[in-house]
């Protein structure tokens, strides 16, 4: 197999970072230019390409929109995330005490996940 990137052979389809299989197979070359960018934002190169060529999301209104948790993540085109947060905070209110302990943390913490994702998201568009 060749890398898209500089045609030369490689022999893994394996992130180095994360062990998942990627769609764009780099070689040591090609990944020791991105290395840095790829572990200052702790992806494998696939998701970081698929990161940096997302539109601009807005900071505040991820924000706002984790009033109900989850939510921010949708806005952000992280479905599978945003769709845990939401059973999390569902399960908090099903759950006597314990869950309501945890209240507060189901809520604050997607907020924030949410808020720090979408600069993240930003800064790879400025990069």
């Amino acid at each position: 197999m060749n890398c898209e990137a500089c045609k030369t052979e490689i022999t893994t389809e394996i992130c180095p970072n994360c062990g998942l299989k990627q769609q764009k197979t780099l070689c040591k070359d090609c990944l020791k230019k991105f290395h840095k960018d790829y572990l200052n934002m702790g992806l494998c190169p696939s998701c970081f390409e698929i990161e940096k060529a997302a539109p601009f999301k807005s900071p505040s209104i991820a924000l706002v929109l984790s009033i109900l948790p989850g939510l921010g993540q949708y806005y952000l085109g992280q479905k599978d995330k945003g769709g845990f947060y939401l059973g999390l905070f569902c399960l908090c209110w099903v759950i006597p005490v314990i869950g309501w302990i945890m209240l507060p943390a189901a809520v604050v913490f997607p907020a924030a996940d949410a808020y720090k994702t979408a600069k993240r998201m930003n800064t790879m568009d400025e990069a």
